[in-house]
């Protein structure tokens, strides 16, 4: 099955995704893996408002898991960085998120991915020093996916 772009209504309607990210580990230092917020939430926002039994691997290029889409990362197929959006903000855009809170989120990941201060935003980066350093802790990929994500959550109650 096809699960381009052009498929995001279908997506909605209960094909699960099976998301990929490539991690190059040259690229991290001491230990961190490259599990950090703007994943954490973008993997977040998949499972709370797109698909919720969405799963998500994170491993090298050439063990791309079969009929996965890739996330967060330079490829012409998947969700990625579009223009000055982040994936964060093309994910809510694609699926149409218009959830208030969810905006808030997406100016902070925003921000802290960008490092751009468009939209003066500086949550983002204790969040994510916080995954730096439980990934420097030897924290499973899973675990610091799982713990992000749970951050996020409590990101969006904060905002109500």
């Amino acid at each position: 099955m096809d699960l381009s772009l052009s498929h995001s209504d279908e997506l909605r309607q209960g094909f699960s995704l099976h998301l990929f990210h490539h991690l190059a580990p040259m690229h991290f230092d001491r230990g961190f893996t490259g599990i950090e917020l703007r994943r954490c939430a973008s993997a977040w926002l998949i499972q709370r408002f797109i698909d919720s039994k969405a799963r998500f691997a994170f491993a090298p290029e050439n063990q791309v898991p079969e009929k996965s889409v890739p996330f967060d990362m330079f490829h012409e197929s998947g969700f990625g960085h579009r223009g000055e959006d982040c994936t964060f903000e093309t994910l809510q855009k694609e699926f149409r998120i218009r959830d208030r809170r969810v905006k808030v989120i997406s100016e902070i990941i925003h921000d802290a991915d960008l490092a751009d201060e468009k939209f003066g935003r500086k949550e983002g980066y204790g969040i994510d020093e916080i995954l730096k350093g439980w990934g420097r802790q030897g924290i499973s990929d899973q675990e610091l996916l799982d713990r992000g994500m749970q951050l996020i959550e409590g990101l969006y109650h904060a905002q109500a």
